[in-house]
């Protein structure tokens, strides 16, 4: 019996986090200002970031907005237009639960096309975040990403485990195994990519762009 309790909240909380987000997207569509179609350029090591609230991610309280949110590491660099619902055919490493290509959950790291989890449906509600990787960096995080292929994703993953990952640790170590930079903006036991997206290495203009 209280299995069973357990078991249904667990399914409300997640039915009211969907019927959030729906509602959010909704009144989102008709208050926020869209974003004009622009060329975007991403090179590997580059960040991208996928919220869920549309309203937070249009203003001043952007980094309140992932509830949790998504982050993915560039790999390949790409120009594309905003609107490419392929955007350019961008390659990403990332922790993830499900596995769009075979259309089934598979809690792993692993490299995906970038609009797979960052396509034109998220409109207004992604970001690029710039790295500036040099050559020598990009190196050491290919390699990073190489080795950590196929690792299992867990949810409440720490920040430095190396033997799982959330798609935020997964990030902050490969740009950290890279270049000695730390992305995690308020340095807690656990990185979320809400912290990524605040952090202050993306303050810079240019350096996190709505799209």
């Amino acid at each position: 019996m209280l299995l069973s309790k357990r078991i249904l909240g667990i399914l409300i909380i997640i039915l009211l986090l969907v019927l959030a987000v729906r509602t959010d997207c909704f009144w989102g569509r008709i208050f926020v200002k869209g974003t004009n179609p622009k060329v975007l350029n991403v090179e590997p090591g580059d960040l991208l970031y996928r919220a869920n609230s549309l309203l937070l991610a249009s203003g001043q309280l952007y980094s309140y907005s992932g509830m949790p949110g998504h982050v993915s590491v560039v790999l390949t660099e790409s120009t594309f237009l905003s609107d490419d619902p392929l955007m350019g055919g961008c390659q990403v490493a990332e922790a993830r639960i499900y596995d769009h290509t075979e259309a089934k959950i598979k809690k792993s790291t692993a490299i995906t096309f970038a609009h797979e989890n960052f396509g034109i449906r998220r409109k207004d509600r992604r970001f690029i975040l710039h790295s500036h990787l040099t050559e020598e960096e990009i190196a050491c995080l290919l390699n990073f990403v190489n080795s950590n292929m196929d690792k299992p994703f867990r949810l409440l993953a720490g920040k430095d485990d190396t033997v799982a990952f959330n798609c935020s640790s997964f990030a902050r170590q490969a740009i950290l195994n890279a270049s000695g930079k730390d992305v995690d903006g308020n340095r807690g036991a656990i990185v979320f990519p809400n912290d990524i997206l605040s952090s202050p290495l993306f303050d810079a203009p240019g350096d996190r762009v709505r799209f």
